[in-house]
């Protein structure tokens, strides 16, 4: 997942709207790219967040980006937050 993240052009965002677990969304983050998953279900939300939070923490301990990416801190994810507008609900991971 990480070589298609490459693909996308200097400055550019990934978008995965169907989010699931987070895989996209955590490639982008290692990659460096600024992404945005969306997940309609909260508890593949939550799923992901958890998945890109432990991801980032774990690429971290070995070295591979600096800890304040993963402190929780400045890593640009925040936990999945329910919008119950109108009548779609919707939860996003960015």
């Amino acid at each position: 997942m990480r070589d298609i993240c490459r693909i996308v052009e200097p400055g550019g965002i990934i978008l995965d709207p169907f989010a699931g677990s987070g895989t996209t969304v955590l490639a982008a983050k290692l990659e460096g790219y600024p992404s945005v998953g969306i997940e309609l279900s909260p508890h593949y939300a939550h799923a992901a967040y958890e998945r890109v939070v432990a991801g980032l923490a774990d690429e971290a301990a070995h070295g591979a980006v600096p800890a304040g990416e993963a402190s929780g801190d400045g890593t640009g994810v925040t936990a999945p937050a329910v919008n119950n507008a109108a009548t779609i609900t919707g939860t996003a991971v960015v």
